[in-house]
């Protein structure tokens, strides 16, 4: 499960329950990690969408797209400080997340 950090906690929280039976498991199928993550993303606009109808519906859904991203961005360097522990190189890093090796350096030591 994500991590979910910061004042906007609670409107991700709702957002994420919202989904409700929506699971990983049922988007990912045989879908390569690029779809399936097309497929999160568009089924929490879609959800959003359908909770907000009207004029600000885009606005809701930019909000909670907003919400994913910080989400991810928590992960990120959660999953680099675990990596680094367990001995990954920054190079290592660096590769998996498509940057240089000093530019992973310079973002998470």
């Amino acid at each position: 499960m994500l991590r979910i950090a910061g004042a906007r906690a609670d409107r991700a929280q709702n957002a994420a329950a919202d989904l409700g039976a929506l699971s990983v498991e049922g988007l990912v199928g045989d879908l390569s990690a690029d779809d399936w993550v097309g497929e999160f993303v568009g089924a929490c606009v879609a959800t959003t969408l359908r909770r907000f109808p009207g004029d600000n519906a885009q606005l809701h859904a930019l909000a909670v797209l907003t919400d994913v991203a910080e989400a991810v961005r928590c992960n990120i360097d959660d999953l680099v400080i675990g990596a680094r522990i367990a001995g990954a190189s920054w190079s290592d890093i660096g590769r998996q997340l498509g940057m240089s090796q000093q530019a992973a350096y310079e973002r998470w030591a």
